[in-house]
């Protein structure tokens, strides 16, 4: 039995990743979820913004709510409908586009030659056109720089590198759960569909993604979660939240990811 909101807040209890009840979780507000103690384990340490989590205990006889977020990218529910979260990643593809990526390059590095501006505040105007194209919360990654006290930028480019690799390997366990063999856009067949993995590799996805405000991954996962909950083979086979939509929001946030490391490395070495 999985966690449902009741409407107050309040919850049964259940682990959200296992669905096991348990005389004791751990509650973890970045997440927004209750988990047992083996799946917060198996959760938090897999990376290191993840340990970093603080989590609360909470026994089975206690009274809880888990509150809501303020930021649109943790607004989506089990029972809620996901169709109009999943639409930013398509609605921005062309927004997003290179051609528009290569003239912000080039004019925030004019900028940097010409205008007496910090340059933590070029740095971070590199990732606008992503904030307008809501494929990322400039609210929610601003928080990393604050994060660190030393040398904030260096961390946050070693946080990036560190996505970059996660979010590859999550995608390809993704696929492989998914689709019958390597090269194939084939879907395993309901018997073989292992949804409780699929849920669990989604969720970790998602949590990396809110972690850093990327909305667009956070809204893909959601709706890519919703299908296989649902087992709606049409969706899985043909969208909305389809696994290739998730693998587009992905390049395209890394793709702004990259400029932004680049443009550190290559014009504020300072920061760094």
């Amino acid at each position: 039995m999985t966690a449902g909101d009741s409407g107050d807040g309040k919850h049964e209890k259940s682990c959200a990743v296992c669905h096991k009840e348990a005389e004791e979780y751990l509650y973890c507000p970045a997440e927004q979820v209750l988990m047992c103690k083996p799946c917060d384990v198996n959760f938090h340490n897999s990376n290191l913004i993840f340990a970093r989590h603080q989590r609360v205990v909470i026994h089975a006889e206690d009274d809880f709510f888990i509150p809501k977020h303020n930021d649109t990218s943790a607004a989506v529910r089990p029972n809620e409908p996901s169709g109009t979260d999943s639409e930013p990643a398509d609605r921005t593809a062309d927004t997003a586009a290179g051609t528009d990526l290569e003239s912000t390059i080039e004019k925030l590095e004019k900028a940097r030659l010409s205008e007496d501006r910090p340059p933590e505040e070029l740095a971070m105007d590199i990732l606008r056109p992503a904030v307008d194209a809501e494929l990322l919360s400039m609210a929610q990654f601003s928080q990393l720089v604050d994060f660190e006290d030393e040398q904030p930028f260096e961390f946050i480019c070693q946080l990036l590198n560190l996505n970059r690799k996660e979010v590859m390997t999550m995608l390809e366990q993704l696929r492989t759960a998914i689709y019958e063999g390597e090269g194939t856009d084939h879907i395993k067949k309901d018997e073989d569909l292992d949804v409780d993995h699929i849920r669990f590799l989604i969720h970790k996805m998602r949590g990396s993604a809110a972690n850093l405000g990327v909305s667009a991954v956070n809204n893909a996962c959601c709706a890519l979660k919703e299908v296989f909950v649902s087992r709606d083979r049409t969706r899985m086979e043909n969208g909305p939240g389809h696994y290739h939509d998730l693998v587009k929001a992905c390049h395209l946030v890394l793709g702004y990811f990259e400029r932004f490391e680049h443009f550190i490395e290559v014009h504020c070495p300072e920061l760094a």
